[in-house]
């Protein structure tokens, strides 16, 4: 994605990022870290990401927020391009389907939370 502002919308877009991937790496590897804050925060964090995609039409706030303050004409609608697309492609150049990584993000997300629930319950 390149920047196409710059100054304070590009301030605001990188911090939002930065944001954003703090809560993909919680809602992804919350359980492993050692504090028990840690599994709460992923077993709490989790649904409400789910629950934010079903009532804003499968689009993420935060993504939404980034395109804008990058100045993308689109921001907003069903066909910007997804924050994790972004995240995969600068490990892997050939991504997969729309429908895989949605696949694969609901499998990790449904594992994470099952195992901070497994280690706060059991």
């Amino acid at each position: 994605m390149d920047n196409i502002v710059f100054g304070e919308q590009l301030i605001k877009a990188r911090a939002i990022k930065y944001v954003h991937l703090s809560i993909v790496f919680l809602a992804t590897f919350g359980w492993v870290l050692p504090w028990n804050y840690f599994w709460w925060i992923t077993f709490v964090l989790i649904p409400v990401i789910k629950l934010h995609w079903k009532t804003n039409g499968g689009v993420c706030i935060l993504t939404t927020l980034e395109n804008k303050y990058r100045g993308y004409e689109n921001a907003g609608a069903k066909d910007q391009e997804w924050f994790i697309k972004r995240v995969l492609h600068f490990f892997k150049k050939d991504l997969p389907s729309d429908e895989n990584i949605w696949f694969g993000m609901n499998v990790v997300m449904f594992s994470s939370w099952s195992i901070a629930g497994i280690r706060l319950f059991v």
